[in-house]
């Protein structure tokens, strides 16, 4: 990936409006909601996300296999650096599947203690895949 030229994250981090707590980026946004910014170079336009520029200005570079992440599911366009931590892109991907927000130190509610395998714990995942079979036999 083609780092991000340092005039390019100082006018993303410094471009925006402020409304409540957040910093929101005033360049046009894309179909994904998120705040873009795009430059050139040898005439050809490359872009990326205003929070990753932004992020890139006030903390360096994101190192690789890391992605930037808004806290509590902040506004898609805020570059403010308080709102933004960097995760794993495997996190980033746990933390955002709708319906399963769960904290990154996540455990098993009943308990059981053992390395979770994705987003469900394999013992819960295995109680419910035996009741699941139980009750089509029983419907049967």
């Amino acid at each position: 990936m083609l780092p991000i030229p340092k005039a390019v994250a100082e006018r993303a981090a410094t471009r925006y409006e402020v409304v409540g707590e957040c910093w929101l980026s005033t360049y046009s946004v894309g179909s994904h909601n998120y705040a873009q910014v795009g430059w050139q170079v040898g005439g050809r336009n490359y872009m990326t996300l205003a929070h990753r520029a932004a992020w890139t200005h006030h903390n360096g570079v994101i190192p690789e296999g890391m992605t930037v992440d808004h806290f509590d599911h902040c506004n898609h366009k805020c570059v403010n650096p308080a709102h933004l931590r960097l995760l794993t892109n495997s996190q980033n991907a746990r933390r955002n599947r709708p319906g399963l927000d769960y904290p990154l130190d996540w455990t098993c509610p009943k308990n059981h203690g053992v390395p979770r395998q994705g987003h469900r714990c394999p013992v819960c995942s295995n109680e419910y895949k035996r009741d699941w079979a139980r009750r089509k036999r029983e419907k049967v």
